[in-house]
Protein backbone atom coordinates (compact mmCIF):
# COMPACT_ATOMS: atom_id res chain seq x y z
CA UNK A 1 0.00 0.00 0.00
CA UNK A 2 2.77 2.63 0.82
CA UNK A 3 4.31 1.54 -2.51
CA UNK A 4 1.12 2.61 -4.57
CA UNK A 5 0.88 5.97 -2.74
CA UNK A 6 4.02 6.96 -3.07
CA UNK A 7 3.83 5.97 -7.07
CA UNK A 8 0.77 7.36 -7.67
CA UNK A 9 0.89 10.84 -4.97
CA UNK A 10 3.32 12.89 -7.67
CA UNK A 11 1.49 11.27 -10.85
CA UNK A 12 -1.71 12.77 -9.44
CA UNK A 13 -0.25 16.00 -8.72
CA UNK A 14 1.29 16.32 -12.20
CA UNK A 15 -2.06 15.56 -13.65
CA UNK A 16 -4.19 17.95 -11.15
CA UNK A 17 -1.59 20.72 -12.36
CA UNK A 18 -1.65 20.45 -15.79
CA UNK A 19 -6.04 20.36 -15.33
CA UNK A 20 -5.84 23.29 -13.61
CA UNK A 21 -3.65 25.21 -16.17
CA UNK A 22 -5.78 23.77 -19.20
CA UNK A 23 -9.27 25.53 -17.48
CA UNK A 24 -7.02 28.38 -16.47
CA UNK A 25 -6.42 28.78 -20.10
CA UNK A 26 -9.83 27.93 -21.52
CA UNK A 27 -11.24 30.39 -19.45
CA UNK A 28 -9.18 33.29 -20.99
CA UNK A 29 -10.01 31.69 -24.25
CA UNK A 30 -13.62 32.14 -23.60
CA UNK A 31 -13.51 35.64 -22.29
CA UNK A 32 -11.21 36.99 -24.63
CA UNK A 33 -13.50 35.65 -28.38
CA UNK A 34 -14.30 38.38 -29.91
CA UNK A 35 -10.62 39.93 -31.01
CA UNK A 36 -9.65 40.20 -34.77
CA UNK A 37 -7.37 37.55 -35.67
CA UNK A 38 -4.25 38.94 -37.89
CA UNK A 39 -3.41 36.64 -40.66
CA UNK A 40 -0.17 37.47 -43.23
CA UNK A 41 0.60 35.46 -46.25
CA UNK A 42 4.02 35.29 -47.38
CA UNK A 43 4.89 33.65 -50.90
CA UNK A 44 8.57 33.04 -51.54
CA UNK A 45 10.96 32.31 -53.94
CA UNK A 46 9.82 35.26 -56.76
CA UNK A 47 12.22 35.81 -58.83
CA UNK A 48 13.75 36.12 -62.95
CA UNK A 49 13.17 32.55 -63.65
CA UNK A 50 10.01 31.80 -61.11
CA UNK A 51 6.95 31.03 -62.59
CA UNK A 52 5.22 33.80 -63.69
CA UNK A 53 1.89 32.81 -64.47
CA UNK A 54 1.44 30.97 -61.09
CA UNK A 55 1.72 34.25 -59.31
CA UNK A 56 -0.17 36.32 -61.71
CA UNK A 57 -2.98 34.11 -60.25
CA UNK A 58 -1.77 34.53 -56.68
CA UNK A 59 -1.73 38.34 -56.67
CA UNK A 60 -5.14 38.35 -58.99
CA UNK A 61 -6.72 35.93 -55.13
CA UNK A 62 -5.67 38.70 -53.32
CA UNK A 63 -6.65 42.03 -55.55
CA UNK A 64 -9.83 40.69 -56.01
CA UNK A 65 -10.53 41.28 -51.89
CA UNK A 66 -7.65 44.29 -52.08
CA UNK A 67 -5.87 42.50 -49.36
CA UNK A 68 -1.90 42.43 -49.05
CA UNK A 69 0.45 39.59 -49.50
CA UNK A 70 4.30 39.82 -48.75
CA UNK A 71 6.34 38.62 -51.33
CA UNK A 72 9.96 37.50 -50.84
CA UNK A 73 11.53 38.59 -53.53
CA UNK A 74 15.44 37.27 -54.90
CA UNK A 75 17.35 39.83 -56.69
CA UNK A 76 19.66 37.84 -58.32
CA UNK A 77 18.63 34.06 -58.85
CA UNK A 78 21.12 31.43 -58.76
CA UNK A 79 21.03 29.34 -62.39
CA UNK A 80 20.92 25.44 -62.22
CA UNK A 81 20.73 23.83 -58.72
CA UNK A 82 19.97 26.32 -55.49
CA UNK A 83 21.33 23.54 -53.25
CA UNK A 84 25.09 23.20 -55.13
CA UNK A 85 26.82 25.57 -53.66
CA UNK A 86 30.10 25.85 -57.24
CA UNK A 87 30.20 28.56 -58.68
CA UNK A 88 27.60 29.82 -61.42
CA UNK A 89 25.98 32.43 -63.49
CA UNK A 90 23.32 35.02 -61.40
CA UNK A 91 19.74 35.78 -63.10
CA UNK A 92 18.87 39.66 -62.25
CA UNK A 93 15.24 40.29 -61.45
CA UNK A 94 14.58 41.67 -64.96
CA UNK A 95 12.25 44.84 -66.22
CA UNK A 96 9.08 42.82 -66.50
CA UNK A 97 8.69 40.72 -63.35
CA UNK A 98 10.23 44.08 -61.55
CA UNK A 99 6.74 45.79 -62.96
CA UNK A 100 4.22 43.17 -61.75
CA UNK A 101 6.03 44.08 -58.25
CA UNK A 102 5.99 47.63 -58.48
CA UNK A 103 2.29 47.53 -59.62
CA UNK A 104 1.37 45.41 -57.25
CA UNK A 105 3.18 47.55 -54.67
CA UNK A 106 1.63 50.70 -56.00
CA UNK A 107 -1.82 49.05 -55.77
CA UNK A 108 -1.36 48.64 -51.95
CA UNK A 109 -1.55 44.55 -52.92
CA UNK A 110 1.80 43.70 -52.57
CA UNK A 111 4.48 43.78 -50.08
CA UNK A 112 7.75 43.70 -51.13
CA UNK A 113 10.53 41.66 -49.06
CA UNK A 114 13.99 40.31 -49.74
CA UNK A 115 14.53 36.75 -49.61
CA UNK A 116 18.22 35.92 -49.66
CA UNK A 117 20.62 37.90 -52.30
CA UNK A 118 20.69 34.28 -55.04
CA UNK A 119 18.84 31.68 -52.96
CA UNK A 120 22.17 29.47 -53.55
CA UNK A 121 23.94 27.73 -50.19
CA UNK A 122 27.08 28.26 -49.13
CA UNK A 123 27.72 24.19 -48.40
CA UNK A 124 26.30 20.84 -49.24
CA UNK A 125 26.24 20.00 -45.81
CA UNK A 126 24.07 22.73 -44.48
CA UNK A 127 21.24 24.52 -46.34
CA UNK A 128 22.10 28.03 -46.06
CA UNK A 129 22.91 31.12 -47.90
CA UNK A 130 24.29 33.19 -45.25
CA UNK A 131 25.20 30.93 -42.22
CA UNK A 132 28.97 30.38 -41.33
CA UNK A 133 29.38 33.37 -44.20
CA UNK A 134 32.02 36.34 -42.55
CA UNK A 135 30.24 39.67 -41.16
CA UNK A 136 31.36 42.01 -43.90
CA UNK A 137 30.29 39.48 -46.42
CA UNK A 138 27.08 38.77 -45.05
CA UNK A 139 26.63 43.06 -45.22
CA UNK A 140 27.61 43.49 -48.58
CA UNK A 141 24.90 40.78 -50.09
CA UNK A 142 22.30 42.30 -48.00
CA UNK A 143 22.94 45.85 -49.00
CA UNK A 144 23.46 45.08 -52.80
CA UNK A 145 19.82 43.09 -52.79
CA UNK A 146 18.33 45.88 -50.69
CA UNK A 147 19.27 48.58 -52.91
CA UNK A 148 18.69 47.04 -56.05
CA UNK A 149 15.30 45.90 -55.03
CA UNK A 150 14.26 49.61 -53.82
CA UNK A 151 15.90 50.42 -57.33
CA UNK A 152 13.93 48.41 -59.68
CA UNK A 153 10.61 48.17 -58.31
CA UNK A 154 10.51 51.84 -56.11
CA UNK A 155 9.18 50.33 -52.87
CA UNK A 156 10.97 50.27 -49.57
CA UNK A 157 12.50 46.79 -48.32
CA UNK A 158 13.33 46.35 -44.92
CA UNK A 159 11.53 42.63 -44.61
CA UNK A 160 14.28 39.82 -44.83
CA UNK A 161 13.37 36.33 -45.28
CA UNK A 162 16.76 33.91 -45.30
CA UNK A 163 16.32 30.76 -47.57
CA UNK A 164 15.42 27.58 -46.13
CA UNK A 165 14.99 29.93 -42.89
CA UNK A 166 18.39 29.35 -41.92
CA UNK A 167 21.14 32.35 -40.38
CA UNK A 168 23.39 32.66 -38.03
CA UNK A 169 24.38 35.29 -35.39
CA UNK A 170 26.38 37.47 -37.78
CA UNK A 171 23.07 37.69 -40.20
CA UNK A 172 21.10 39.36 -37.30
CA UNK A 173 24.05 42.37 -37.05
CA UNK A 174 24.21 42.07 -40.75
CA UNK A 175 20.71 43.10 -41.12
CA UNK A 176 20.65 46.14 -39.27
CA UNK A 177 23.54 47.38 -40.60
CA UNK A 178 21.89 46.85 -43.85
CA UNK A 179 18.65 48.56 -43.01
CA UNK A 180 16.55 46.03 -42.52
CA UNK A 181 14.10 45.68 -39.65
CA UNK A 182 12.58 42.62 -39.52
CA UNK A 183 13.14 39.14 -39.63
CA UNK A 184 10.85 36.42 -41.22
CA UNK A 185 12.08 32.78 -41.06
CA UNK A 186 10.59 30.12 -39.12
CA UNK A 187 9.76 29.23 -35.21
CA UNK A 188 13.23 27.93 -34.31
CA UNK A 189 15.26 30.61 -35.72
CA UNK A 190 18.03 32.41 -33.55
CA UNK A 191 17.21 35.94 -31.86
CA UNK A 192 19.24 37.74 -29.25
CA UNK A 193 18.31 39.70 -26.10
CA UNK A 194 18.06 43.88 -27.23
CA UNK A 195 17.95 43.13 -30.91
CA UNK A 196 16.19 46.05 -32.38
CA UNK A 197 14.67 43.57 -35.77
CA UNK A 198 11.34 42.54 -35.41
CA UNK A 199 10.48 39.02 -35.53
CA UNK A 200 7.71 37.68 -37.64
CA UNK A 201 8.23 33.88 -38.46
CA UNK A 202 6.25 31.20 -40.54
CA UNK A 203 3.73 29.42 -38.45
CA UNK A 204 1.79 27.58 -40.92
CA UNK A 205 0.96 26.57 -44.18
CA UNK A 206 -2.18 27.22 -46.43
CA UNK A 207 -3.80 23.94 -45.61
CA UNK A 208 -3.67 24.25 -41.89
CA UNK A 209 -4.97 28.15 -42.60
CA UNK A 210 -8.74 27.30 -41.09
CA UNK A 211 -7.03 25.22 -38.43
CA UNK A 212 -5.36 28.06 -37.19
CA UNK A 213 -7.95 30.68 -37.66
CA UNK A 214 -10.18 28.76 -35.43
CA UNK A 215 -7.44 28.17 -32.66
CA UNK A 216 -6.27 31.77 -32.70
CA UNK A 217 -10.52 32.47 -31.84
CA UNK A 218 -10.20 30.75 -28.87
CA UNK A 219 -6.23 32.10 -27.72
CA UNK A 220 -5.88 34.29 -24.89
CA UNK A 221 -3.36 36.52 -27.02
CA UNK A 222 -3.99 39.96 -27.10
CA UNK A 223 -3.54 40.17 -30.37
CA UNK A 224 -3.82 36.62 -32.36
CA UNK A 225 -1.43 35.95 -34.77
CA UNK A 226 -1.00 33.34 -37.99
CA UNK A 227 1.95 33.57 -40.83
CA UNK A 228 0.95 31.47 -43.86
CA UNK A 229 3.75 30.57 -46.02
CA UNK A 230 3.40 29.44 -49.86
CA UNK A 231 5.53 28.83 -52.84
CA UNK A 232 4.33 28.48 -56.12
CA UNK A 233 4.83 24.29 -55.60
CA UNK A 234 2.10 24.16 -53.02
CA UNK A 235 -0.26 24.52 -56.42
CA UNK A 236 -1.50 21.45 -58.18
CA UNK A 237 -1.60 23.02 -61.53
CA UNK A 238 1.97 23.11 -61.31
CA UNK A 239 3.33 20.21 -59.66
CA UNK A 240 1.80 17.42 -59.27
CA UNK A 241 4.25 15.92 -56.43
CA UNK A 242 4.63 18.18 -54.15
CA UNK A 243 1.51 20.55 -54.90
CA UNK A 244 -1.16 20.33 -51.78
CA UNK A 245 -3.93 22.28 -53.40
CA UNK A 246 -5.33 23.37 -56.77
CA UNK A 247 -5.60 27.31 -57.68
CA UNK A 248 -9.21 27.08 -57.49
CA UNK A 249 -9.03 25.79 -53.91
CA UNK A 250 -6.48 28.48 -52.79
CA UNK A 251 -9.32 31.39 -54.88
CA UNK A 252 -12.16 29.54 -52.48
CA UNK A 253 -10.04 29.86 -49.72
CA UNK A 254 -8.71 33.39 -49.92
CA UNK A 255 -12.43 33.99 -50.26
CA UNK A 256 -13.05 32.10 -47.39
CA UNK A 257 -10.75 33.62 -45.24
CA UNK A 258 -11.74 37.45 -46.46
CA UNK A 259 -15.12 37.21 -45.41
CA UNK A 260 -14.52 35.82 -41.65
CA UNK A 261 -15.45 39.48 -39.72
CA UNK A 262 -13.18 38.50 -36.86
CA UNK A 263 -10.39 38.37 -39.53
CA UNK A 264 -7.47 41.02 -40.31
CA UNK A 265 -5.49 39.87 -43.24
CA UNK A 266 -2.03 42.39 -42.78
CA UNK A 267 1.32 42.13 -44.69
CA UNK A 268 4.66 41.79 -42.96
CA UNK A 269 5.36 45.41 -43.10
CA UNK A 270 1.63 46.36 -41.65
CA UNK A 271 2.13 43.94 -38.57
CA UNK A 272 5.35 45.50 -37.73
CA UNK A 273 3.27 48.89 -37.07
CA UNK A 274 -0.12 47.19 -35.37
CA UNK A 275 1.24 44.15 -33.67
CA UNK A 276 2.91 45.25 -30.09
CA UNK A 277 5.32 42.87 -29.49
CA UNK A 278 7.54 41.10 -32.26
CA UNK A 279 10.49 41.50 -29.88
CA UNK A 280 13.58 39.17 -30.14
CA UNK A 281 12.54 38.18 -26.09
CA UNK A 282 8.87 36.75 -27.85
CA UNK A 283 11.42 34.77 -30.60
CA UNK A 284 13.09 33.86 -27.69
CA UNK A 285 10.24 31.76 -25.53
CA UNK A 286 9.09 30.76 -28.87
CA UNK A 287 12.29 29.16 -29.58
CA UNK A 288 12.56 27.21 -26.94
CA UNK A 289 8.88 25.36 -26.67
CA UNK A 290 9.66 24.38 -30.26
CA UNK A 291 10.79 20.86 -29.86
CA UNK A 292 8.48 20.30 -27.19
CA UNK A 293 5.74 21.11 -29.77
CA UNK A 294 6.94 17.87 -31.65
CA UNK A 295 5.62 15.77 -29.35
CA UNK A 296 2.45 14.62 -27.98
CA UNK A 297 0.35 15.65 -26.60
CA UNK A 298 1.09 19.57 -27.74
CA UNK A 299 1.70 18.07 -31.00
CA UNK A 300 -1.68 16.59 -30.82
CA UNK A 301 -3.43 20.70 -30.32
CA UNK A 302 -3.40 23.08 -32.98
CA UNK A 303 -1.82 26.08 -30.81
CA UNK A 304 2.02 25.55 -32.68
CA UNK A 305 -0.14 26.68 -35.35
CA UNK A 306 0.20 30.44 -34.00
CA UNK A 307 3.02 32.43 -33.37
CA UNK A 308 1.63 32.60 -29.49
CA UNK A 309 2.94 35.98 -27.40
CA UNK A 310 3.73 34.10 -24.78
CA UNK A 311 4.36 30.43 -24.94
CA UNK A 312 5.45 28.74 -21.45
CA UNK A 313 8.00 26.18 -21.32
CA UNK A 314 7.22 25.08 -17.68
CA UNK A 315 3.29 24.71 -18.93
CA UNK A 316 4.77 22.61 -22.21
CA UNK A 317 6.54 20.48 -19.71
CA UNK A 318 3.58 20.30 -17.37
CA UNK A 319 1.35 19.07 -20.23
CA UNK A 320 3.77 16.34 -21.29
CA UNK A 321 4.64 15.11 -17.99
CA UNK A 322 0.65 14.64 -17.24
CA UNK A 323 0.16 13.21 -20.93
CA UNK A 324 2.49 10.10 -19.98
CA UNK A 325 1.46 9.97 -16.44
CA UNK A 326 -1.65 8.70 -17.51
CA UNK A 327 0.06 6.32 -19.82
CA UNK A 328 2.33 5.50 -16.45
CA UNK A 329 -0.47 5.12 -13.78
CA UNK A 330 -2.58 2.43 -16.51
CA UNK A 331 0.74 0.78 -16.68
CA UNK A 332 1.45 0.74 -12.58
CA UNK A 333 -1.82 -0.66 -12.41
CA UNK A 334 -1.76 -3.06 -14.78
CA UNK A 335 1.12 -4.46 -13.37
CA UNK A 336 -0.07 -4.46 -10.21
CA UNK A 337 -2.99 -6.66 -10.90
CA UNK A 338 -0.94 -8.96 -12.70
CA UNK A 339 1.71 -9.16 -10.15
CA UNK A 340 -1.25 -9.93 -7.86
CA UNK A 341 -2.42 -12.93 -9.95
CA UNK A 342 0.79 -13.74 -10.32
CA UNK A 343 1.02 -14.68 -6.33
CA UNK A 344 -1.83 -15.47 -5.83
CA UNK A 345 -1.66 -18.71 -7.89
CA UNK A 346 1.84 -19.35 -6.66
CA UNK A 347 0.33 -19.45 -3.10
Amino acid sequence: MKYRYFLFRPVTYLVVLAFVGININSYSQENDAGKPVNVIFRYDDYSANSLTDAELRIIKAFRRHGIPVTFGVIPFKVTGDPEDPAPRDLLPLDSVKAEILKTGYEEGILDISMHGYSHQTNSSAYLSEFANLQLNEQVKKMSEGREYLQDITGAPVTTFLPPWNTYDLNTLTALEKSGFTILSANKKGLAVKGSNLKYLPVSCDLTELKDAVNTARKSSDDQPLIVVLLHDYDFLDFNDVLGVLSFQEFFELIDWVSAQDDVRIISISQASEVIADLSADRAIRTKKIYYPEKIPPLSLGSSMLLYQESPSLVMAIIKTGAFYSIFLIIGAVLFLRIRKKIFSKTR
